[in-house]
């Protein structure tokens, strides 16, 4: 998770479709919360939530803390269920 935090990179287009086709896949088009792509950084908008694609092929989730981004949770292949388990946190919720 620290990797993937502190060296960011850009996927192939091929890599962010699969997981764009995963999301719309996973999620009711109503219930997909609006998300800003830039490289392998994916952004919930307007919100402290973020997940990030690793060199591994993995999802790691993030919460971002004061100015920083902190691990919120396990590495996941299924950026939907990265997604589910993100948006499922409350600030109460104490995480790695």
């Amino acid at each position: 998770a620290l990797d993937v935090l502190e060296h960011p990179w850009t996927p192939p287009a091929q890599q962010t479709a699969r997981a764009r086709t995963a999301l719309a896949a996973a999620w009711e088009a109503e219930e997909l919360p609006p998300i800003t792509v830039e490289g392998n950084h994916w952004t919930l908008t307007g919100r402290d939530l973020q997940f990030r694609l690793g060199r591994d092929g993995r999802w790691y989730p993030y919460r971002r803390r004061d100015t920083r981004w902190w691990p919120a949770g396990p590495p996941s292949t299924d950026p939907a269920q990265t997604l589910a388990d993100l948006t499922g946190l409350t600030d109460d919720d104490e995480q790695l």
